[in-house]
């Protein structure tokens, strides 16, 4: 049943995701469940009113309110996240450290600033003597739907540049370590022509997904159709290896580690099928949503300064 588990010099492993530490997991969570606390707590004191942006021309600069400065600060930092873009396609700023760190960087503002500005706006609620106008209203939604947009554009990019690795990967270069890791995964089991047939029926059924709306309606499917293939795979891997010749010679605890070994390389095998049967279409979803996302921002500056010149009366 076992081949030896000594890989083929000229067999390639697949590419695995570069996995964040677990200090950086544990900080971004942290960093998110803050965030959510903050906007909770601020909900719950809305009506007390206590970051009222109020500007006074009579007193100085520094001496302004907190809401004033949070809607100050904010705003600043919103034109900073233009700072990765610019490092990830200007030639001038790639000398400014990892793309890595600006993307993380990119997303703690994308997530701070909003949540700065929406404290600002006092979620958006009337204050006393004081009306929303139609300028606060667009410039608010605007910020709204750029942050939800980066919030999809963030599970769009893990799709097409995480899927394998933190690089970018074309589709024809996935395909290859597709198969790489198949011949990696028949060097350590000897498949048989039905359990190969269940491999391939799952190919050939993501192959037949090339309509866009079809492969859309289809996502959820495909998860639960590799998981039923991987379940059937697993049984019949089982049934074979307790039952072979080379089983009577292992003790139970071999068995049930081989056994082990096996499961992980039939989800770790399924996963990268799905994944690249999934590539194209996501692919298309990321370049259809940066056709969007670029316009809502720049929208969003646009009304902001609209906004700073009446709030200022300039």
């Amino acid at each position: 049943m076992a081949k030896k588990t000594k890989t083929k010099k000229n067999i390639k492993t697949v590419p695995e995701a570069e996995n964040d530490s677990w200090i950086i997991k544990i900080l971004g969570f942290l960093f998110a469940v803050g965030i959510i606390l903050i906007l909770i707590d601020g909900w719950s004191l809305r009506e007390k009113d206590l970051f009222a942006p109020k500007w006074d021309s009579d007193i100085s600069f520094l001496m302004q309110s907190m809401g004033y400065f949070l809607g100050l600060i904010g705003g600043s930092l919103m034109l900073l996240i233009l700072l990765y873009p610019a490092r990830k396609h200007l030639k001038r700023f790639h000398k400014m450290g990892p793309v890595k760190f600006w993307y993380r960087l990119h997303i703690i503002i994308g997530l701070s600033a909003p949540t700065m500005i929406i404290l600002h706006a006092n979620f958006l609620q009337a204050r006393e003597n004081r009306s929303i106008s139609i300028n606060d209203r667009w410039t608010f939604y605007a910020m709204l739907a750029v942050v939800v947009s980066g919030i999809v554009g963030r599970f769009f990019y893990r799709q097409v540049h995480g899927t394998l690795t933190q690089k970018h990967y074309s589709l024809d270069q996935m395909r290859k370590y597709m198969q790489d890791q198949k011949k990696i995964f028949d060097h350590h089991i000897h498949l048989t022509e039905k359990q190969m047939g269940l491999i391939d029926s799952f190919e050939d059924y993501l192959r037949k997904k090339t309509n866009f709306l079809v492969h859309l309606f289809s996502l959820p499917f495909i998860r639960l159709r590799a998981n039923k293939m991987a379940k059937l795979l697993k049984k019949s891997i089982k049934q074979q290896l307790y039952t072979s010749d080379d089983a009577k010679k292992m003790t139970r605890r071999e068995k049930n580690n081989l056994m082990r070994k096996y499961r992980h390389m039939i989800d770790s095998y399924f996963s990268v099928i799905r994944k690249v049967g999934n590539f194209a279409f996501y692919e298309r979803l990321f370049s259809v949503w940066y056709l969007f996302h670029f316009p809502f921002y720049i929208v969003l500056i646009a009304l902001a300064i609209l906004h700073v010149v009446v709030v200022h009366g300039f």
